[in-house]
């Protein structure tokens, strides 16, 4: 019997030792030293180190392009702003032309009637006193001076809102070109 048990322990040992043997020859091929493993270990740090560098710049990025992204949106919106706020003033600007140009014409027609007749000198002559005389003089002068007036106020009114125009032009191509320009930058770097 001690045979027979020593026969199944020695089979079991036999059939054991390939199971052991075995990942140990295969340990002893892959094995290295304390020292390469220490280097594996320090440039697998370095290289993790490297690509968490790497992720934080790309999100740094990313989120630097959003915050481009979002900056050329509210420049839009206010360049949007500015383009209706500059055709109200145009629009302003005409009715105010169209206002003065109708006063600028009664007082022209008036003028012309008053120097086709000479009205003026009728006016001054007119007067009973030296007083009277010189207080015409001045009425006469101030309409005068107020017809002029309304006339450079004309002028003005009108280089007004074409300059107007000139910069409302410019500020829709200038959004036109900052539309275009985001809109790349934005298909370029959306994730």
């Amino acid at each position: 019997m001690m045979k027979e048990r020593f026969i199944r322990i020695f089979l079991i040992i036999i059939m054991l030792v390939p199971y052991i043997i075995k990942p140990i020859d295969v340990y002893a091929k892959e094995a290295e030293t304390l020292r390469e493993l220490r280097q594996q270990l320090k440039k697998l740090e370095q290289e993790k180190y490297a690509t968490d560098n790497s992720k934080k710049q790309t999100q740094a990025q990313i989120q630097a392009n959003r915050n481009s992204v979002y900056k050329a949106n509210q420049e839009i919106e206010q360049a949007e702003k500015d383009i209706v706020v500059a055709n109200n003033e145009i629009e302003a600007s005409n009715i105010k032309i169209e206002e003065t140009t109708a006063e600028t014409k009664e007082l022209l027609k008036y003028t012309q009637i008053m120097q086709g007749s000479s009205a003026y000198i009728e006016y001054v002559s007119g007067a009973s006193s030296m007083t009277e005389m010189i207080m015409r003089l001045a009425a006469v002068e101030q309409i005068t001076e107020y017809n002029q007036e309304k006339l450079i106020e004309l002028e003005e009114l009108i280089a007004y809102n074409e300059q107007l125009k000139i910069d409302l032009k410019k500020k829709e191509e200038d959004l036109k070109v900052k539309i275009v320009n985001y809109e790349q930058k934005a298909s370029i770097f959306c994730f």
